[in-house]
């Protein structure tokens, strides 16, 4: 399954494998493509190791995947039963602007279409 961060390729995971990416410390956008697309937003703070764990699950034809952030606990007992995808990291690019804060959102009237929020979870 391909994995991007900010859109860019970071590695192709398949069993029992993982990956090692250096980020700059902000908010990023993690993404794998497998039958289906998993997009996970995650924030990485300043000398802060995070982990990522890719549940997969047979699909249909393909694999399907979801990422999920785990704790540092549960992230290096799976990486110690895994193999290190050997992939040129990519330069570190800057982290993505915050997510704009929540605000109420106000129906929009009826002959204007009202823009569509994915939650991602």
């Amino acid at each position: 399954m391909d994995l991007r961060l900010d859109g860019v390729p970071v590695g192709t995971t398949v069993g029992r494998t993982f990956t090692l990416v250096p980020v700059r410390p902000g908010h990023h956008l993690l993404v794998s493509e497998a039958e289906n697309t998993s997009k996970l937003p995650i924030y990485v703070g300043g000398g802060e190791k995070l982990f990522v764990w890719q549940e997969v699950k047979m699909g249909i034809l393909y694999a399907r995947n979801k990422l999920q952030v785990v704790s540092p606990a549960v992230g290096r007992a799976g990486v110690s039963e895994c193999e290190l995808i050997a992939y040129p990291p990519p330069p570190l690019s800057p982290p993505l602007p915050p997510p704009p804060a929540a605000r109420p959102q106000t129906p929009a009237p009826p002959s204007v279409a009202a823009p569509v929020e994915v939650p991602t979870s």
